[in-house]
């Protein structure tokens, strides 16, 4: 049965977190005490799966202005490839298309195809992450396919067939591959200010969250490390937007 958390099943929401990952950015960030405080005031939305009264699953959602920030999803290590993570993204995913957002938006990660795998076609590459925390321990191996340490951001319109006027910086010099991302969210760019791309780095995409917003800007260092086979992807979409920013990484080191 899958449920809207209450405040009551905090405690064994985070016990099934603590006992699949080795490690989370959800204990470096306030842990229980924030998603609480979160779930209380109705700023996030986290869906269970139970089963026998215990929490086996689980999918959550923050609301932002203009945008669902989905994220979270987790099932016990014992019950993976059930269907049961696949049925908590699609519940999650109701209720947002259900919401006034205009969008939903996801970090998927590239060692891991599974997780990936749930984002339907209509969720679209907007941008890409490098060099963050690998959750996953020793005993994840066939679960975890890699170490690319990525993710790919994708990006649903709830409402594909409404074009969206916004307020969005300029990149300068003008940048290809921001101007196909706003094209694939059908945006309406109203340019308000110009955004330069620091020296030394590339433009990765849009990075969105709730604090900084939808246009938040993703960077990659030039000198940094990547190897972009490692950083798997699903569909043409994706890999064509991972190349996109390879020949851009690549380009400058050469």
């Amino acid at each position: 049965m899958i449920k809207i958390a209450s405040a009551d099943d905090v405690p064994s929401i985070f016990d099934l977190f603590r006992r699949t990952y080795h490690s989370h950015s959800i204990f470096e960030q306030g842990g229980e005490t924030r998603y609480l405080n979160q779930l209380l005031k109705g700023e996030y939305i986290g869906f269970v799966f139970v089963e026998n009264n215990t929490i086996l699953g689980h999918a959550g959602v923050a609301m932002g202005k203009e945008f669902a920030l989905i994220n979270y999803l987790v099932t016990d290590k014992r019950l993976r490839g059930k269907g049961i993570g696949k049925e908590l993204f699609m519940s999650r995913e109701s209720f947002c298309d259900a919401s006034d957002r205009n969008f939903i938006i996801g970090y998927s990660m590239m060692q891991h195809p599974y997780s990936q795998l749930l984002y339907s076609n209509n969720f679209k590459p907007i941008g890409m992450v490098v060099g963050y925390l690998d959750i996953y321990g020793n005993s994840d191996e066939d679960f975890n396919k890699g170490n690319s340490n990525a993710e790919m951001v994708l990006c649903k319109k709830i409402k594909p067939e409404i074009t969206i006027s916004l307020e969005v910086p300029q990149i300068c010099p003008d940048n290809r591959l921001y101007n196909s991302i706003i094209r694939t969210m059908s945006i309406k760019p109203n340019f308000t200010s110009t955004y330069q791309i620091p020296e030394g780095n590339i433009f990765s995409g849009l990075v969105p969250d709730l604090e900084s917003g939808l246009f938040t800007f993703g960077l990659i260092k030039k000198d940094q490390p990547l190897n972009f086979d490692l950083m798997l992807t699903t569909n043409q979409d994706r890999e064509d937007f991972k190349n996109e920013i390879r020949q851009c990484y690549q380009s400058t080191i050469l």
